[in-house]
């Protein structure tokens, strides 16, 4: 368990709320904006920084998607949280609520194209044939993973 729930757990799940809260809020004033649930539960999903998702040259592997539905939103909240937050906005569940909004704003998200892609490994490196950036967070399996930091072992 990550130093951050273990310090602040009450604002962690504050934040958490106030950032499904919002998230709920743009769901029902730009629906348009959202993926169906379907869309995450085929192959792999991956996010891209804004600016790194306009250099991706080869779309023949991915698809763009809309913004992930609520359930996976509030699950990829924890991995937000978890994985290497600067501990000032700890202090603060309305700033880490408002940081976690700004941060999937500012992100983009892809379903690639693969069936044979079992660990993050792969679908870094897979993603890496086609994009010079790595991906900040991978969907396998159901379940979020921060790759921002992780380097392929190839």
């Amino acid at each position: 368990m990550s130093h951050v729930h273990t310090l602040h757990p009450a604002i962690v799940q504050q934040a958490k709320q106030l950032a499904l809260g919002l998230y709920e809020q743009q769901l029902a004033s730009t629906p348009e904006r959202f993926a169906p649930i379907s869309d995450y539960q085929q192959h792999c999903v991956f996010a891209l920084n804004m600016k790194d998702a306009m250099e991706l040259y080869n779309e023949n592997k991915v698809s763009q998607l809309g913004l992930p539905p609520l359930t996976y939103a509030g699950t990829l909240f924890d991995v937000f949280v978890h994985d290497g937050l600067d501990t000032t906005l700890l202090n603060d569940a309305s700033a880490l609520a408002q940081h976690f909004m700004e941060t999937l704003s500012d992100t983009v998200f892809f379903q690639l194209k693969s069936d044979t892609l079992s660990n993050i490994d792969h679908v870094i490196a897979e993603v890496k044939t086609f994009s010079y950036w790595s991906p900040v967070w991978v969907l396998l399996a159901d379940q979020w993973h921060d790759t921002f930091n992780q380097k392929i072992s190839a």
